[in-house]
């Protein structure tokens, strides 16, 4: 790894009131690693720069002056990636004068030549700054130097502003999976959430010049090695599912968020499942029971969510009449907020961030054990995904499409590898994406089943002690879910036959 790659783990503290150096110097766990004597404190003021064209932010450049105490540092950071708090990018670092741009400092560096002919002939003009105070300290764990730095401050773009309270790890000797372990082992003691955003990213956000982060590009060939493929797999998806922590984190209001975050909890438990011939029983049972509690905390949440949704949609329908006001709709509310309440008061204990961190490095650690199966990622997926495949097609011809249970089994079956297939970034071809297509077109009609059989017994619930208004209003929920049902149930058979046959498809190919 070059000098000048820059690699850091960055974690957003997550109760606001909270005074972050203080929990940090109360911590035992912290006190062993930091004596209270070795933090440092650097009040830091950043200002970044662009063109008026936003020249740089397009060629995936940042251009900083920062001072550090006393002194000013011009950084330019480049060709990065950020996977879900896990930031690494090249960085080049130069002392400056002041906090004027100087971008010609940077010519006879790696980067010069790029960050010049990107500027041009075009002036570079202050887009907006940063203000925080740095408390850092110097630690090691894990044969791993790592600079352990608390950040409370502000981002300031014109009259707006955002608060700055983050803690970053950077490694300055040894190897990443080291600021995992770290970050989860803090987690445990201190309310955590990995941070996927820059300040940079955050301030572009603030300022109104950047609309969401771009999505990370999987670069992993069919003929890469089994193990290295599927730790990669697993950190992309630990990634994805700490960017919508992060999204329900901010807007728990909104209820697609927790919807989001079982789903990917969900996907990440199908590629645990799906790696499961690599990894020692002890481990696979651990991680996936770990998972299975996560998807039941925010389950009671996403069901009265789909609940609130339908009911919506019920409202808002042409053919629904009301002869007076409906009330179903506010006890839903009411319901959901208790539930909301429940969840974030578990989430906000950093205990979920602290087992994804660790799930994440002992997945980067290539735990996989050797065994009879093929040894690339391309060849393994084909041989598990293609022998799900096989079975379910056979378990489709004897199933009883009457009973609910069975259905229920294919249901989960299919979601299974759906969410594996589609996990794989070489599986682009024709026959892939329609038997993609096929299945979620099959995975919704049974989603409509359970959800109907989920929202029957939900309604039950609400209906004790309620009013009559409330009453009428479930009897005509759950007549428009029956009419919903029905239509499902009738479109079973013709949309398995569609299935099977991009499955079989899929399978010759």
């Amino acid at each position: 790894m070059p000098d000048y790659f820059e690699t850091e783990l960055k974690l957003k503290v997550l109760q606001p009131g909270d005074n972050v150096l203080q929990a940090f110097q109360n911590s035992e766990y912290i006190g062993q690693l930091v004596p209270e004597n070795a933090w440092t404190t650097t009040r830091m003021e950043a200002w970044y720069y662009d063109t008026a064209e936003q020249s740089l932010q397009k060629a995936g450049i940042a251009y900083r002056v920062r001072r550090e105490g006393d002194n000013w540092v011009a950084t330019v950071k480049a060709n990065g990636s950020s996977d879900g708090g896990l930031h690494q990018r090249e960085e080049w670092n130069l002392a400056s004068p002041d906090c004027e741009p100087r971008p010609e400092l940077f010519a006879e560096l790696p980067i010069g030549p790029k960050l010049l002919d990107t500027i041009g002939d075009q002036p570079l003009q202050p887009l907006f700054a940063t203000v925080f105070e740095r408390y850092a300290a110097e630690v090691s764990f894990e044969a791993a130097r790592v600079e352990l730095a608390v950040d409370e401050g502000k981002i300031l773009a014109g009259e707006l502003s955002e608060p700055i309270r983050e803690v970053e790890l950077e490694l300055k000797e040894g190897q990443p999976v080291a600021l995992l372990r770290l970050g989860a082992a803090i987690a445990r003691e201190i309310p955590l959430a990995p941070e996927p955003k820059s300040k940079y990213f955050r301030a572009l956000l603030l300022a109104g010049l950047a609309e969401q982060q771009p999505k990370p590009v999987v670069d992993l060939p069919i003929q890469t090695a089994l193990a290295d493929g599927l730790s990669l797999l697993m950190s992309v998806a630990v990634g994805k599912l700490f960017s919508t922590y992060q999204a329900f984190l901010a807007h728990s209001d909104e209820p697609r968020h927790a919807y989001q975050m079982r789903v990917k909890l969900r996907r990440l438990r199908s590629l645990l499942v799906f790696a499961k011939p690599c990894i020692p029983l002890e481990d696979f049972q651990t991680w996936k029971q770990m998972l299975a509690e996560w998807g039941r905390v925010f389950g009671p949440l996403r069901d009265l969510d789909v609940l609130a949704v339908e009911w919506e949609e019920l409202c808002n329908s042409p053919y629904i009449t009301f002869d007076s006001r409906p009330w179903l709709g506010d006890t839903i509310s009411k319901r959901r907020l208790a539930q909301l309440e429940q969840v974030s008061q578990t989430i906000n204990q950093g205990r979920l961030s602290a087992e994804l961190l660790e799930l994440w490095a002992w997945s980067e650690g290539h735990p996989w054990q050797p065994g009879e199966y093929p040894s690339t990622i391309g060849a393994f997926a084909r041989w598990r995904i293609g022998g799900w495949l096989a079975a379910l097609l056979d378990a489709g011809k004897t199933a009883n499409w009457e009973n609910d249970q069975e259905l229920h089994a294919l249901r989960l079956r299919l979601k299974r590898i759906r969410y594996t297939l589609a996990a794989m970034p070489f599986y682009t071809d024709r026959r892939s994406i329609k038997l993609l297509t096929e299945i979620k077109a099959m995975q919704d009609l049974f989603g409509t089943l359970n959800d109907r059989a989920v929202a029957g017994r939900l309604l039950t619930t609400l209906a004790r002690g309620a009013t009559r208004a409330v009453y009428r209003d479930i009897g005509i929920l759950s007549g428009w879910q029956g009419r919903g049902e029905q239509s499902a149930r009738s479109q079973l058979q013709r949309q398995w036959r569609n299935f099977r046959q991009a499955a079989k498809r899929w399978l010759d190919a």
